[in-house]
């Protein structure tokens, strides 16, 4: 007589979970399901919708998200591409310094949001002009405000001006510190610059996320000496454990 023993225990996302087990006494073979993430490396961008901001303040930064739901101690890698709006390439038309306020305009859309950083360079009318900024206000889509200290009133449009948006410092691979949500999370970074991140920055990871079905019921099949002879990828999905008898044709020995 076959004896049947079932357990089920429900599927927790991040985990390899034991969705059912079955025992078939004799020479019958043994199926034990399993639930696993099948997913690979993913990628977390602002362009994709699901990365919203980087907001780095006294060397920690705040990472805000889709639901993602992703946990403490998981690994992250950032990007933090870089554009460079110049003189030389017309690309930047110029950047105006009025009574501490500086207004910077680019001939087509810069994309930023106001407390982006923006690193200035090669200006020469005025050295105090070069540095780190966060962008105060954006009046048009071809315009932004940085607030400017002991920089001279001037037009600046000199061989050589440029910006670049975010900071390189920010790409690196962190371990995540706390999660306060399924939307956000924390990392701890090093001489980043204090501030919003979001044109070209993304972030990839391996820790299984919630935003897709990426769960499956994995077959294995036992002879009675509990050597592996045939596994195989059966239905599932992210949202409830399943039994193997659900999704697959048991057939015995």
């Amino acid at each position: 007589m076959r004896i049947i023993a079932l357990l089920v225990i429900t599927a927790v996302l991040g985990l390899s979970q034991e969705a059912a087990r079955y025992y078939y006494s004799g020479t019958d073979l043994i199926y034990t399901c399993t639930a696993e993430s099948d997913q690979g490396t993913s990628t977390v961008s602002v362009t994709g919708g699901d990365l919203t901001s980087i907001v780095v303040s006294s060397n920690t930064g705040t990472v805000t998200t889709a639901d993602l739901g992703i946990p403490p101690g998981a690994s992250i890698t950032v990007t933090a591409a870089q554009t460079t709006w110049s003189i030389d390439s017309s690309t930047l038309t110029d950047i105006v310094v009025s009574t501490n306020t500086g207004t910077a305009t680019t001939a087509s859309a810069h994309g930023l949001a106001v407390a982006e950083i923006i690193t200035i360079s090669g200006a020469t009318v005025d050295g105090d002009l070069n540095g780190a900024y966060a962008i105060a206000s954006t009046p048009t889509s071809t315009t932004f405000t940085i607030t400017t200290s002991s920089v001279g009133d001037a037009t600046y449009t000199e061989t050589g001006l440029q910006f670049v948006n975010s900071d390189s410092d920010l790409a690196a691979t962190y371990t995540v510190a706390t999660s306060t949500s399924s939307t956000a999370f924390t990392i701890t970074t090093s001489s980043v610059a204090d501030g919003t991140y979001i044109l070209g920055v993304s972030f990839t990871t391996t820790v299984p996320l919630n935003s897709a079905a990426i769960w499956r019921i994995k077959r294995f099949s036992y002879d009675g000496s509990s050597n592996l002879i045939y596994q195989a990828w059966a239905g599932g999905t992210v949202t409830k454990s399943r039994v193997c008898a659900d999704r697959a044709t048991l057939t015995y020995r």
